[in-house]
């Protein structure tokens, strides 16, 4: 297996609900389309959003536990024939969006009876929020809201402690929002009718519940809003992603990633983690992170000019990037790994935990350079034995994926000890010679 099947692979997983059969039809299909595209030189991330996954993962979660007719027409291989059709990703998700819908039609008449919906909590304006709590409440609502809720993908979910899933109605009791929500922290989909994005007033709703009269009970919905390209500010307004304005600061996390055309406003302040990964950024500059920062397989990433973090940066597949700021500090740990372009390290560098140089062009370190725990030059030329002084021998060092780790200190006795070797052994050549 090649290492983009093995990472596309670990995608599909995400959506898949630990189907095994489920997750070996999204394989033949979206795993194939992806790795298609990836052995062609593209950036597979970059044709498949989030949304996607999960949309065409529900809709073959539902198939197999229905047991669709088109399951059993297979190949010699045993493959789904049906499946081997698609060219593209949006072929694929329309498939989903057709198979969604007919099936939302035989659901159209479930009945409900006690105990498949229980009252939630008071919303404005007479609207309020329903727990969802069995899978004829889940289809009951997939047939209204025409989208994948139902049918049997999140039938398995019901039961995991920490998910539920919420309807929000109006005074009559239409429903017009369904929310996921996942361990308590955070609200993991948001969705309108046939999975669009909620209407405006109705997201206002969610926003004032969840993020400002029970701030005490805060559920983060960056995520679920990152589906729509919309992003929370810091004072819960509501803005659109592709836009946003210079010295926007963010409510918690801000996920940028596998979003084209996204940009970083000047001054941007990130309350939790940035995260850009597959974005087309060329350039991190003048943002502050109160946690972490990914930046992976960005294809267009030259350079990080100012940049504050609170814990952790990652620059990780990045084949052009080249530089880091001076005076970098990372709390955290700093990974700078497969950018082969990458070879030199600012002056001034302090990293708190780990710093890993695999599969960077770096030679040598800045004589100033301060990393708290581990180093890792694994896959570099650096050499070991002219490491900074400013390096502390508990220093621990990986140097090889076939060694065990080593601590600086005994690095640089086992070099004093071959030193003095080698001088004594230069005496002794020059006595005999005399």
């Amino acid at each position: 297996m090649t290492t983009h099947e093995a990472e596309i692979i670990e995608f599909l997983k995400l959506f898949s609900k630990d189907d095994q059969r489920a997750l070996e039809l999204l394989a033949m299909s979206l795993g194939r389309v992806l790795n298609r595209s990836a052995k062609a030189g593209e950036n597979w991330r970059s044709l498949c959003t989030d949304a996607q996954a999960r949309h065409i993962a529900d809709w073959l979660i539902a198939d197999v536990k229905a047991d669709a007719d088109w399951l059993q027409n297979t190949d010699d291989l045993g493959r789904a024939k049906k499946l081997l059709k698609f060219a593209n990703v949006e072929q694929i998700t329309k498939e989903a969006d057709k198979a969604m819908l007919k099936a939302n039609q035989k659901l159209g008449g479930v009945k409900l009876i006690d105990g498949d919906e229980e009252f939630f909590d008071h919303l404005s304006d007479g609207y309020y929020l329903v727990k969802l709590k069995t899978p004829a409440a889940l289809d009951r609502e997939s047939a209204v809201m025409q989208h994948c809720v139902g049918q049997g993908a999140y039938d398995n979910e019901l039961a995991k402690e920490g998910f539920m899933i919420l309807s929000m109605r109006d005074p009559y009791g239409k429903p017009h929002v369904t929310l996921e929500i996942n361990g308590f922290i955070s609200i993991y989909q948001i969705q309108g009718k046939q999975n669009t994005i909620p209407r405006r007033d109705y997201l206002d709703k969610i926003i004032d519940y969840f993020a400002i009269k029970n701030g005490d009970k805060y559920l983060d919905l960056s995520g679920a809003l990152s589906d729509h390209k919309m992003a929370l500010s810091k004072d819960n307004e509501l803005m659109d992603m592709m836009n946003l304005p210079n010295n926007f600061s963010s409510k918690s996390d801000l996920n940028l990633g596998n979003i084209n055309g996204a940009r970083l406003p000047k001054g941007l302040h990130v309350n939790g983690s940035l995260n850009c990964t597959d974005s087309e950024i060329a350039r991190i500059h003048d943002v502050h992170v109160e946690e972490s920062v990914m930046l992976q397989s960005m294809q267009k990433l030259k350079s990080i000019g100012k940049i504050k973090v609170g814990k952790n940066l990652t620059v990780n597949h990045c084949p052009e990037f080249t530089t880091l700021p001076e005076n970098l500090k990372v709390p955290g740990s700093l990974v700078l790994t497969n950018s082969p372009k990458l070879k030199k390290l600012p002056a001034g560098l302090e990293v708190g935990e780990v710093l890993n140089l695999y599969g960077t062009s770096i030679t040598k370190l800045p004589d100033d350079i301060k990393i708290g725990r581990k180093l890792i030059t694994k896959g570099t030329k650096i050499n070991l034995e002219e490491l900074p002084a400013s390096l502390p021998d508990s220093l621990v060092i990986q140097y090889s994926p076939f060694e065990e780790d080593i601590t600086l200190g005994k690095i640089r006795k086992a070099a004093k000890r071959r030193q003095k070797k080698e001088a004594m052994e230069v005496e002794q050549s020059l006595g005999m010679r005399m």
